[in-house]
């Protein structure tokens, strides 16, 4: 059975985002507070054909978009689009505000307004979270077959092996590290209510997103992850990730719809041909939550 949570509460765990003014964490799919980068092909879509989706960098490092789609694009650095040099190929589908340049190359073209050396106003989003004191004891689950059970609550080290599937009842997990294997299998009973994960020094994802929810519900999972090292998504992701002090990678995925949700860090990165279909947290983040 994983430890029983502990008592005493610090708030080091609070979320805080910049975002441009008038808009709220659900309006963004990718948000980068040094930079953003776009590799070949990406894309970054809403549900079904209703367009594409938003994406910010609050830093210098700016946007750099290759042969990528995007919908509203938002920088305090430059931005840098390349185009597909293809008849009819927007980059952009909607407009860019940078606070830099904006440079077109090879063909790229924007549908809407193109707004350079505009420094837009911006808002703190905080989402207030106390995290309590961590048990530092170590549990690994599995390989092979090995059902798992956990209820909200405080642990140490958790590693689930391959072939081995941990479940999560709604509610609030704080890790000081999770670590999921490839083929593992998290299962989120998250139709109702959300499921939050909290984790304070390593996350290693590999394995597989399991939801109980109807599709417009899809990503009702925050993960937050306060370390510092990078994250690589390599298997298709669901749910909201805030990274804070690091990097995330999004993987290519070759499994339909690919990642699925909207991704916070200091740097974000799409790879080649990465399909990123923007499902928002509903619950508010605008304010304090309780996920006691």
């Amino acid at each position: 059975a994983p430890p029983a949570p502990t008592a005493g509460r610090t708030s080091a765990g609070n979320l805080i985002l910049t975002l441009p003014q008038g808009k709220v964490p659900a309006d963004m799919a990718i948000v980068g507070s040094d930079a953003v980068v776009l590799h070949d092909r990406s894309q970054v879509v809403l549900p079904g054909t209703h367009g594409f989706g938003s994406v910010l960098s609050n830093g210098t490092g700016g946007i750099l978009g290759v042969d990528s789609v995007t919908g509203h694009l938002w920088s305090k650095g430059n931005v840098l689009l390349r185009g597909a040099n293809l008849p009819n190929f927007f980059n952009v589908r909607g407009d860019v505000t940078a606070a830099g340049t904006i440079t077109l190359e090879n063909n790229a073209r924007i549908s809407g307004q193109r707004r350079p050396a505009t420094a837009f106003p911006s808002q703190t989003v905080t989402l207030d979270v106390q995290i309590p004191t961590l048990p530092a004891t170590n549990a690994s689950f599995g390989p092979d077959n090995m059902n798992v059970r956990f209820s909200p609550g405080a642990f140490g080290n958790v590693q689930i092996f391959s072939r081995s599937r941990l479940t999560l009842a709604p509610g609030a997990y704080y890790f000081r590290s999770l670590k999921l294997e490839p083929q593992t299998e998290l299962v989120l009973e998250n139709s109702r209510e959300p499921v939050y994960l909290f984790v304070q020094n390593e996350l290693q994802y590999h394995g597989k997103i399991i939801e109980q929810v109807a599709p417009e519900r899809t990503g009702n999972l925050l993960v937050a992850y306060y370390g510092t090292n990078p994250i690589t998504l390599q298997t298709p992701f669901i749910g909201t990730l805030y990274a804070p002090k690091t990097t995330i990678e999004l993987a290519t995925v070759t499994v339909p719809p690919g990642h699925q949700g909207a991704f916070f860090g200091q740097r974000v990165e799409m790879r080649p041909d990465v399909i990123v279909t923007h499902r928002p947290f509903r619950p508010n983040l605008l304010g304090p939550i309780d996920v006691s």
